[in-house]
C-alpha cells in the first residue's frame, strides 16, 4: 500500500514539476501537456485526503476525471493535428463524451456512489483511436526519421502503454472478482511506464 501510494502521488509530482520547470522549448501544446499533468497530480492529492482523511467517498473526484482528464487531452492532439476534418472530429468526440457523462448521471445518479463506468469506458476508447490516429499522421510525416525527438511521440506512446492495457482490466473488474493487490501492482506498472514517457517527452525532445 505504501508503494503504491508512492507511485500515484510521487512520481506524478514529479513529472509535473519537470513538464513545468524543465520542458526544452516550450510551446502552446506543452502549457496544456502540464495543465495535463498538474491535473494527474491534484486529483491523486485530493482522492487520498478526501477519501483516507477527511472519510468522504472521493468518487465524485475520480468522475470528473474520466471526464476533464480524456478533454484535456483531446485538445491536446487538436492543436498537434494539421488536418482540419481531424480537429473537427475530435471536436465531436469531445461533445460526445461530455452528452455521455450527462447521460450517466441522469440514468444512474452516481457521480457520488460509484465510478461511472461507461464514460471511463468511452473516453478510453475515444482517447485511444485519437492517440492512434496522431501516431499514424506522425509515420507519413518526415518527424518519423527522427520520431525518438518528437513531444508528441512520447506523449502519445505514454497514453498508449497505459490505455491499451488498463481497459480489458477495468473491465475484467467490472464483470469479474479480481485480487485487489493484482490491480494495485498492475495499475503502478502502467503508471510507471506512462509517466517514465511523460518525463521523456519534457527532457529529451525538441519537436511538437
Amino acid at each position: 500500500m505504501i508503494f503504491y501510494d508512492i507511485i500515484i502521488h510521487v512520481i506524478p509530482f514529479m513529472t509535473f514539476m519537470i513538464s513545468v520547470f524543465f520542458n526544452r522549448n516550450k510551446t502552446p501544446v506543452d502549457t496544456v501537456f502540464s495543465i495535463m499533468t498538474g491535473y494527474i497530480f491534484l486529483t491523486e492529492v485530493l482522492g487520498s485526503i478526501v477519501g483516507r482523511y477527511l472519510h468522504f467517498d472521493n468518487f465524485f473526484l475520480y468522475n470528473f476525471y474520466c471526464l476533464f482528464f480524456p478533454l484535456i487531452n483531446f485538445r491536446i492532439f487538436s492543436m498537434l493535428s494539421k488536418s482540419a476534418p481531424r480537429k473537427k472530429l475530435i471536436k465531436t468526440l469531445s461533445f460526445v463524451l461530455i452528452l455521455i457523462f450527462i447521460g450517466e448521471n441522469i440514468i444512474f445518479k452516481n457521480l457520488f456512489t460509484e465510478i461511472q463506468y461507461h464514460t471511463y469506458l468511452i473516453s478510453l476508447i475515444f482517447l485511444i483511436y485519437i492517440i492512434s490516429v496522431h501516431l499514424l499522421e506522425i509515420m507519413e510525416s518526415d518527424i518519423i526519421h527522427d520520431f525518438y525527438r518528437s513531444k508528441s511521440f512520447w506523449i502519445s506512446t505514454g497514453l498508449l502503454l497505459f490505455s491499451v492495457p488498463f481497459l480489458p482490466m477495468m473491465i475484467a473488474f467490472k464483470f469479474m472478482t479480481l485480487n485487489f493487490e493484482i490491480r494495485m501492482v498492475v495499475t503502478s506498472i502502467l503508471i510507471i511506464a506512462m509517466h517514465s514517457c511523460f518525463i521523456v517527452a519534457s527532457l529529451r525532445t525538441k519537436y511538437k
